[in-house]
């Protein structure tokens, strides 16, 4: 299992490849920030920074959180350049076409136990996923 924790990366045409070089291993990837539902735990949908993000380092590591006076509201931007939106360029931010955030900045809509609680959600059902699979076998994963 190869545990992704950057939503621009795709590990799927990797592990195609490798899956040809080793077809009586299962391979697959796990986005941990797609692993539970978002929206029981952060009302505002978000990227870079978000609430989500913010929330879980301010329990994993308080340290690298700046304080929330030097916050940014947690919005992002739009660009003004109408082509920009429509997927023909890619700001340097490199988030989704269109929209623009202060990376240095974190959501004012974090706290530390929507963290603990939204990991506490995505640890579980990976190490259920985990369990599932190391008690699979791997010569009948597929119905």
């Amino acid at each position: 299992m190869v545990l992704n924790g950057h939503g621009g990366n795709d590990f799927r045409q990797m592990l195609r490849q490798l899956q040809a070089e080793f077809p009586t291993v299962f391979l697959c990837t796990v986005n941990w920030f797609s692993v539970a539902d978002r929206s029981q735990y952060f009302q505002a949908p978000g990227d870079h920074a978000d609430a989500m993000e913010t929330s879980a380092m301010m329990h994993i590591a308080p340290e690298l959180v700046l304080p929330l006076s030097e916050a940014g509201n947690g919005y992002d931007k739009k660009f003004k350049n109408q082509s920009v939106p429509s997927g023909l360029g890619l700001g340097p931010t490199g988030m989704e076409p269109g929209y623009c955030r202060h990376w240095g900045r974190r959501s004012g809509r974090s706290y530390c136990r929507k963290g603990k609680a939204f990991l506490e959600d995505v640890t579980t059902k990976i190490g259920q996923f985990l369990t599932e699979l190391a008690a699979a076998d791997p010569k009948n994963m597929y119905e």
